[in-house]
């Protein structure tokens, strides 16, 4: 699942920003969630919950906030999460230069030009790479499972149970109601997955 972070300090610019996210995202039918906040006080607040997982794939910063200016929020950013694009959008050039201190990977000047967002998007996407992005839903005993299909090692049928052997776990599906091939589908319709019959 690609999760996303919008932070902006003007509702209406987050409003905006999180619209122009959303269509993007359905539009390409990405499995995402996107947290809003409308400060960095409780952005920052929110990583300090137990137990949070603090890892996002990619924020969109407003930079001129109270309290703190975007840069120093991507700089703090950085320390728990030194992968994640950050993308700022700011109505003002005069940051530009500086938000490489938070290793910026793009940045958006206000009023936000749709077609520029898309592509910047595009770019940020396709950097974060592909298996971030594609993942399948397994339906197992004890509930639902979003699992990156780069984490699949294989699968196989076991007491009318499809059996996956992940990276770091494993996990065996609900009974099947339909074939094996037919319940994995979409596995084998990625290219990275191949059908192997038993001798």
């Amino acid at each position: 699942m690609l999760r996303v972070v919008l932070i902006d300090d003007c509702i209406d610019e987050l409003n905006k920003i999180d619209k122009l996210t959303g269509e993007y995202l359905k539009s390409h039918d990405y499995d995402f969630s996107i947290n809003r906040f409308n400060s960095p006080a409780d952005f920052m607040q929110s990583l300090s919950f137990p137990d949070k997982d603090l890892h996002h794939n990619l924020y969109l910063l407003d930079v001129m906030m109270p309290s703190m200016d975007g840069i120093d929020l991507g700089k703090e950013i950085r320390k728990v999460d030194r992968d994640a694009k950050i993308i700022y959008i700011s109505s003002s050039p005069d940051f530009a230069l500086k938000s490489f201190e938070a290793r910026a990977f793009y940045y958006i000047l206000k009023p936000v030009d749709k077609e520029q967002f898309c592509s910047v998007l595009d770019q940020a996407l396709e950097s974060i790479g592909y298996d971030v992005l594609s993942s399948i839903n397994i339906r197992t005993a004890d509930g639902s499972h979003r699992v990156v299909k780069g984490q699949i090692m294989y699968v196989e049928l076991k007491a009318r149970k499809s059996c996956y052997t992940l990276v770091s776990d494993t996990l065996s599906s609900v009974c099947l109601t339909s074939s094996f091939l037919s319940a994995n589908e979409e596995l084998l319709a990625d290219r990275r997955f191949l059908h192997v019959e038993q001798a």
